[in-house]
């Protein structure tokens, strides 16, 4: 196995599966069968954990950036370029913070998959015009969505900006949308 020494005992943990399954599966990728010492079984139901994490200035940069890489697919790169959105190009390119966050957290909008009646596994990226700025909307395994405000003010658009695509990732599809409204 890559990155441990010859010889090196591995605890192998398999969800989904027996053993007797998983043992002939790791045998032909290559994996020494070494001792079987024991097995859990785990409890019957949902497993619920706590993940606690800080969402700082990495991940408002990559999301950032998905929101105007879609701006520039939707617009036109041209569009994209115009001197109103360098406050947002440079804090993707160049991490240079301005004195407001351009990036902030929104609350998740509950997608439902028509057929089944249960949440929808799927991200979603939208822009739209607000009065004279430009908003995108990123929105990841529709748990958490972020606003991004790509350009403040002192737009003129002669053309109408609203667009958005889902990405469904069960049925594997992606489908327009219209920007969920922000509260």
């Amino acid at each position: 196995m890559k990155g441990y020494e010859a010889g090196a005992q591995v605890c192998l943990r398999v969800w989904g599966i027996s053993l007797e399954e998983a043992l002939p599966i790791l045998d032909a990728k290559g994996y020494p069968r070494g001792e079987h010492t024991g097995q859990t079984m785990p409890e019957q139901g949902r497993v619920l954990s706590d993940v606690v994490f800080q969402i700082s200035h990495p991940e408002w940069r990559a999301v950032a950036k998905i929101a105007f890489n879609y701006l520039a697919h939707v617009a036109g790169a041209n569009f994209a370029l115009l001197p109103s959105f360098n406050e947002v190009r440079r804090y993707i390119r160049h991490d240079d913070r301005p004195e407001s966050r351009l990036v902030k957290y929104a609350p998740p909008v509950h997608v439902e998959r028509q057929s089944k009646g249960r949440a929808l596994l799927a991200h979603f990226v939208t822009v739209e015009r607000h009065g004279d700025s430009v908003i995108g909307q990123v929105s990841l395994l529709c748990r958490f969505r972020y606003a991004v405000l790509l350009s403040r003010g002192g737009l003129t658009l002669d053309f109408p900006l609203q667009s958005g695509h889902i990405f469904d990732l069960e049925g594997r599809k992606v489908v327009p949308i219209s920007p969920p409204p922000l509260q």
